[in-house]
């Protein structure tokens, strides 16, 4: 994440470049913290002792995250949360390059190894995957808080520039795990804190606490270093310890001014410098990668970046003696110069155009750091907390159906009254701010694509995300699309024109460079995940009206499609999901929502039926959601609203498997239905409100043995995870947060593969049998058969044959008894 070896070279200069700062606790604001919110989430899941394998500790996790914001708010912080927004294209091969690392290989890993060897902490520690619903759990948490101090954003695009400007305008740190934050910059920005040199002590503690991870070590010190370690208690973390009172933070600072001076390079090339050692927007595959190219194999991560500095310096220092004769024109002839010294070391000779592609490449990335200058006496608005309407990059995504309108009413009726389209407009920029759109519906109107959170689950079968969410995101795509616009492919162009752009490069190429060939092959005509605006002249640029409700939108220049819609229609959302095992593109049609919806809407008066489904009243979309889900019945609707979205994702689960079963009468596909146990298992998790408590008592006592990792009861989370979030997001789209609350702090992975395995009874709770019926209401023939697991052997599905199962028993041979041998290399 970030520069490519920065972190290591600013671990290994840490007494030059860093600051350390203690805060302690106090009333007043001393500090301003502005958080990168994932690498928060990344840090706590990793840090906070959590189980990531059964799916999730999420009332653990939501109370670490809980915890952490106290303390900060303690020692007088104010804090900032940024979450980023749709992905860049140029980003996309990195995206796709790390869900393949952290959750399609260590799957493979998890389902190709023995119970016993992937049951062991140092193999789950190494192939740790995030739990997928840890985002909505972290922002549920923080819309729970209520502090005045605590702030959440949104992000235009990427989160890191926000973040820093963010920083500069109230004069704050930004605290996260990026190295991007040390060469990204912004008037009054005071520098960035990694999350991993935070550290917690308390001076009235008099004993180190003994650390739960040491594997039974005790640390020794010297004499002289246990005098002064024993007036302070650490918790080694960012992370709070328990219990622990008069805390206070210790935490180091790296500012873009220390390490420039560091390296002798002018502040304003350090962007430049990450661009060139390798950031998120250069990584691609083939021939031309550049920093394969620039530097050696076993180069280190001091010795890349002293030989860029040491180039930059020496063109810089050339070029001013030369000044009158050969001078320095330009930032892109500065980046010319430096590409062709970095190359000048390999024997391989490129072509112009090689070079100009490496050129370009490492232009753009450089051009993602930059910080658009704003008026200092801007004020923030609903629209944009740091930009005004004009500049915000948001804002364009979100206009595709007021600029098409309102084109179509100029030449038509001459008017430019588009109030329906202005609130949706403005309903749809306030959810996205407030955390209720999930940015990865942002990505279907910024580039036309999807990327559905992927956990663990078996790499054999079909990818839950394409089983149980496809056909909920097309609703979603199709409401999205009829309510906002959502990006049209381009048609096909003329030889003529595409001879003439042989040589360009194409962002998509760049994302899916291996595996186009497949795709193109099995899709007829997938979207390119391009820019949807292009610049347009100034008679093509019209003037829109802005919504007037809240006044929070100016009138601003934006440019308008073309308003003729006899034109063939072409919109599809390429979803980023697993196939087998990788990460493939596959295109997936939007339907028309007027050609799918009116059968969902008899229920409506005549007068309604041509108002936009997101003007409706809620209880008139709450309807739409449920009939959509097949789910419209009343004892459905009488469940709690805590519990609605929990019984709706199950029993989508139970009818897609049913389905499937109905069509076709295979063995796996009658196999792969829930039983009526295992449904009450997952019912029962988010009933067990006292779990915390119990925790506590049996950690005191004797700690319960892990339950056991099978097979199914993996994959069955994986397809809980993969319905919810596709409820989630329907419901997020109907704008029915209110309405179908996330239960996802209540879910306990650990307390239902406990359930699932009969290591521990089911509650003996009314509610649960309340929310079996209204969950299996309808859903009978659904079902499978129960199974029975027999003693001695393990339950069928678990990946291990009973032979190599049964400890004590080895019919087949040494092989045999290798099987249930934990052994390392």
């Amino acid at each position: 994440m970030g520069v490519q070896g920065l972190q290591t070279y600013l671990r290994e200069h840490r007494r030059k470049l860093a600051e350390q700062i203690e805060l302690r606790q106090q009333p007043d604001i001393v500090a301003r913290f502005v958080v990168d919110a994932w690498s928060f989430i990344y840090y706590i899941q990793l840090n906070g002792g959590l189980p990531w394998v059964y799916g999730g500790e999420y009332p653990r996790f939501g109370d670490l995250v809980a915890s952490t914001i106290h303390a900060w708010l303690d020692v007088g912080v104010e804090l900032h949360f940024v979450f980023d927004g749709p992905y860049p294209p140029l980003k996309f091969t990195t995206v796709i390059d790390r869900l393949t690392k952290s959750v399609v290989t260590p799957s493979q890993l998890f389902f190709r190894t023995s119970i016993v060897s992937r049951s062991q902490p140092r193999f789950l520690h190494e192939n740790h995957i995030l739990p997928p619903l840890s985002f909505d759990a972290c922002v549920t948490v923080l819309d729970s808080l209520d502090s005045d101090r605590v702030h959440v954003y949104f992000a235009d695009e990427e989160g890191d520039p926000f973040a820093v400007e963010l920083a500069g305008r109230i004069g704050g740190y930004v605290v996260g795990a990026d190295s991007d934050f040390v060469v990204l910059n912004h008037d009054g920005y005071r520098g960035s804190v990694p999350l991993d040199e935070m550290v917690w002590f308390s001076a009235t503690q008099g004993r180190v606490p003994e650390d739960e991870n040491n594997d039974g070590f005790q640390q020794v010190t010297k004499s002289k270093a246990k005098k002064g370690a024993s007036s302070r208690s650490t918790s080694g973390s960012a992370i709070p310890p328990a219990e622990q009172e008069d805390l206070i933070l210790s935490f180091s600072v790296y500012t873009p001014s220390r390490l420039a001076a560091e390296i002798q390079l002018p502040l304003s090339l350090l962007p430049l410098l990450g661009a060139l050692l390798g950031n998120d927007y250069t990584k691609q595959t083939g021939r031309l990668v550049p920093q394969k190219l620039f530097f050696d194999h076993n180069s280190t991560p001091t010795q890349r970046i002293k030989r860029v500095s040491e180039i930059i310096q020496s063109i810089l220092s050339s070029a001013q003696k030369q000044k009158s004769t050969k001078p320095l024109n330009s930032v892109i002839e500065l980046i010319e110069l430096t590409v062709n010294a970095l190359l000048s070391h390999r024997p391989t000779a490129y072509a112009t155009g090689e070079i100009d592609q490496l050129v370009d490449k490492i232009v753009e990335s450089t051009l993602k750091y930059a910080i658009p200058v704003t008026e200092t006496d801007f004020a923030p608005t609903e629209v944009c907390q740091l930009h005004p309407p004009d500049a915000c990059k948001l804002l364009p995504l979100l206009s595709r159906k007021v600029t098409t309108e309102m084109a179509r009413e100029t030449l038509i009726l001459g008017g430019d009254s588009l109030t329906d389209k202005e609130v949706l407009r403005a309903r749809c920029l306030s959810a996205y701010r407030s955390g209720n759109l999930s940015p990865r519906l942002l990505d279907t109107l910024a580039t036309s694509t999807f990327w559905p959170r992927l956990f663990l689950e078996n790499p054999d079968v079909e990818s839950t995300a394409v089983t149980f969410g496809r056909h909920l995101r097309q609703w979603s795509y199709a409401i999205l699309d009829n309510a906002l616009g959502l990006p049209e492919e381009q048609p096909p162009e003329s030889p003529e024109a595409s001879s003439q752009d042989v040589d360009s490069e194409d962002e998509l190429v760049d994302v899916i460079s291996d595996s186009e060939a497949e795709f193109e092959a099995s899709s007829p005509s997938p979207t390119s995940p391009t820019s949807p605006i292009s610049p347009m002249s100034e008679e093509e640029t019209g003037r829109m009206p802005i919504d007037s409700l809240n006044g929070a939108l100016q009138q601003i220049n934006i440019p308008a499609r073309h308003a003729d819609t006899t034109e063939l229609r072409r919109v599809s959302v390429l979803e980023h999901v697993r196939r087998g095992t990788r990460i493939a593109p596959e295109s997936v049609s939007v339907p028309l929502l007027q050609e799918i919806l009116p059968p969902l809407l008899s229920y409506l008066p005549e007068e309604l039926k041509d108002t936009p489904l997101l003007l409706l009243e809620p209880d008139l979309r709450l309807t739409v959601f449920l009939r959509i889900l097949e789910s419209d019945k009343p004892i459905v609707r009488a469940l709690p609203p805590q519990y609605l979205l929990l019984s709706l994702a199950l029993r989508w689960v139970l009818q897609t498997l049913g389905q499937r079963a109905t069509v076709s009468d295979s063995r796996e596909r009658q196999k792969e239905r829930w039983t009526r146990m295992e449904l009450r298992c997952f019912l029962a998790t988010f009933l067990d409100e006292d779990s915390n408590s119990s925790d506590e008592e049996t950690e005191s006592d004797a700690k319960p043995p892990p339950p056991e990792l099978v097979n199914r009861h993996v994959h069955l989370v994986a397809q809980f995870s993969s319905a919810i979030e596709a409820v989630r997001l329907l419901a997020q789209t109907l704008q029915l947060n209110d309405r179908v609350p996330s239960p996802v702090l209540d879910f306990s992975g650990v307390r239902c593969h406990q359930y699932l395995t009969r290591a521990e009874p089911l509650p003996d709770d009314e509610r649960l049998e309340k929310l079996f019926r209204a969950t299996s209401n309808g859903l009978e023939e659904s079902f499978g058969e129960e199974l029975h697991r027999k003693k001695g052997k393990k339950q069928a599905g678990n990946g291990t044959s009973p032979k190599t199962g049964q400890k004590g028993k080895h019919n087949g041979g040494l092989f045999a008894f290798l099987g249930d041998a934990n052994v390392e290399i």
